[in-house]
């Protein structure tokens, strides 16, 4: 037998600001109490913790942007952050890059710059931004 769907005239098209920066405000209580478990030796929390750091800053598995980067761009807010060249740097040593396998760059990730060679780049351009190198480059976001 076949559902019939009706439709909901009433349902909400998105989610008032409000309700967003509720979900914010709960999301980081959860990691704020998740870091303390963790701290304490109760490792199981990092579960909700990574759960919680990827809804806020690289949510793929819906359509909606990441919580975190759309109320900073309804809100008018930048999210700039200061990291080190790429793995494409052209300053990292030719001898090297031949038979390299594995190369992690980009940290420290700071809010303020550090060192001199670290590079200004917005958050969600950080999650397109390659930092590793795994016999090919590869993104935050494509992880």
């Amino acid at each position: 037998m076949e559902r019939i769907r009706v439709p909901r005239p009433y349902r909400e098209i998105g989610k008032p600001l409000a309700v967003r920066m509720v979900e914010l405000l709960r999301a980081l209580q959860l990691i704020f109490d998740s870091i303390l478990a963790v701290r304490t030796g109760r490792l199981q929390h990092l579960i909700s913790l990574s759960g919680q750091l990827r809804a806020l800053l690289t949510e793929r598995s819906s359509k909606a942007d990441p919580l975190l980067l759309e109320l900073a761009k309804l809100l008018g807010k930048s999210l700039d952050i200061y990291c080190m060249p790429d793995v494409d740097n052209p300053e990292f040593p030719e001898s090297l890059r031949k038979n390299m396998v594995l190369h992690v760059t980009g940290f420290p990730i700071t809010i303020r710059r550090q060192f001199a060679a670290q590079r200004k780049l917005s958050f969600s351009g950080f999650l397109d931004y390659q930092i590793i190198h795994f016999k090919e480059p590869g993104t935050p976001r494509g992880i």
